[in-house]
């Protein structure tokens, strides 16, 4: 036998001490002549301290007495992985062909089309994160909403991953698993996201959508400068490998869709499958201590006397 809650019996030790004190006090105190208050006086000291004894006694039953039972395994229930896709200007690199961007889009379809043990939400995020499909089983749908999205329509172009792990940290799920498609975005305070996402169990798996060579950013006339007059290189940000590693994940760095999708299966899909969740089950056995809870409670409330003269009828 086991107790779940033992805590609650740390209150049994002020409870004692009241009983005691309370006991002591009435056996000190001088009996007054009222008859009432007499007869009163005489009831044995088991069912004074009763009311004490049934409090004792439903601590224990909230204690969570049990006996545990042999485990089952129980097959694993369908979860939601997170797809975020990087919509900042980095992410017309052409470091992965055609574009960065257009990578992710097509890593994101053979992963949809090819895992069937998943339900997914898409997001996208540059300075800001948004929805842009709820959690669904429906790989048509993810698509459709993969294409309609228009990044030319988002006017920030930066990327931070905060916002994006703030949002996912206040959707539904106790463990989340998100995988990040992105160049790896600005450079942010790594320690922090990865208490962001330790605080609200966010499991990271990175894509890397760039190469660390980099590549120069197509703008619309000729290629995208700093304020200085020099050409722009971006290239794959470590933070993302970093951030992937602290949270339990890895980096995913492969050069075609296909091979993204399958590196994603196996490293989130295909663990999961291989562990069975464990459930464990118990005997309850909290209605003993509560039954005899009630058994001293009747015990203070209701007198010898009275239980004979009204219940049992019986002549006092």
């Amino acid at each position: 036998m086991r107790l779940l809650y033992p805590e609650f019996l740390w209150l049994l030790i002020p409870l004692a001490l009241f009983a005691w004190l309370r006991f002591n006090e009435e056996k000190k105190s001088i009996l007054p002549l009222h008859p009432k208050i007499v007869l009163d006086s005489k009831i044995k000291p088991i069912v004074r301290l009763a009311p004490f004894i049934a409090l004792a006694w439903m601590l224990v039953a909230l204690s969570r007495p049990v006996i545990q039972e042999k485990s089952t395994q129980v097959a694993p229930s369908l979860k939601t992985l997170y797809l975020a896709i990087d919509a900042s200007a980095s992410m017309q690199g052409v470091d992965r062909k055609p574009n960065r961007y257009i990578f992710a889009k097509e890593a994101i379809k053979k992963l949809v089309e090819s895992d069937k043990s998943h339900k997914f939400a898409l997001l996208a995020f540059t300075t800001n994160a948004l929805i842009i499909s709820p959690p669904t089983q429906d790989s048509a749908l993810i698509r459709a909403a993969l294409d309609s999205f228009n990044r030319e329509f988002i006017l920030t172009h930066g990327t931070s991953l905060k916002s994006l792990l703030e949002m996912v940290a206040k959707m539904s799920g106790k463990n989340k698993e998100l995988v990040i498609f992105s160049d790896g975005g600005d450079s942010e305070d790594v320690g922090e996201l990865i208490k962001i996402a330790k605080d609200n169990n966010i499991h990271i798996y990175g894509v890397a959508c760039a190469t660390k060579e980099g590549s120069k950013i197509p703008v619309d006339r000729g290629w995208l400068k700093d304020e200085s007059g020099r050409l722009v290189v971006s290239v794959l940000n470590p933070q993302l490998e970093i951030l992937s590693l602290k949270t339990g994940g890895v980096l995913i760095d492969e050069n075609t869709p296909a091979k993204i999708a399958q590196a994603i299966v196996e490293n989130v899909e295909a663990v999961r499958l291989k562990k069975d969740n464990e459930e464990v089950r118990y005997k309850e056995l909290f209605w003993i201590p509560l039954l005899l809870g009630m058994f001293f409670f009747l015990l203070g409330t209701i007198s010898i006397r009275t239980f004979k003269q009204k219940i049992l009828n019986t002549p006092i």
